[in-house]
């Protein structure tokens, strides 16, 4: 399992598999070229539950979440669109906390941070 969740969490493969999709006019789905720039801030706030992520009231693009869960965000999640996330799920339970998740948004488990190539 481990060699399998490491190649398929590679960039480069996740690139290749999103380059493969084609719309229904058989045209590629996406550019390999960013349309726009988007910043996104994660602000640490201890009061948020670990693997959540809250709005900022005050702060337009800034999010609150525990710091565990900004440890464990993969930065490379923020350029993709929202209906690419359903094509790439890979569903995963951590062995130490039996925590379920989707390996894309994760470089560890955001609710113990164990490791999750283990």
């Amino acid at each position: 399992m481990e060699a399998l969740v490491k190649d398929w969490m590679a960039p480069e493969r996740l690139y290749q598999r999103l380059m493969e999709e084609r719309n229904l006019a058989s045209r590629p789905h996406f550019s390999p070229h960013p349309s726009r720039a988007a910043k996104v801030h994660l602000k640490p706030d201890e009061s948020v539950s670990p693997a959540k992520f809250r709005l900022d009231p005050l702060r337009p693009d800034t999010y609150r979440a525990h710091p565990l869960t900004i440890s464990a965000v993969r930065e490379d999640i923020f350029f993709q669109g929202q209906d690419e996330f359903s094509i790439l799920k890979l569903d995963y339970q951590c062995h130490h906390c039996q925590n379920e998740m989707d390996l894309q948004f994760w470089r560890h488990c955001p609710y113990c941070g164990t490791d999750i190539s283990r």
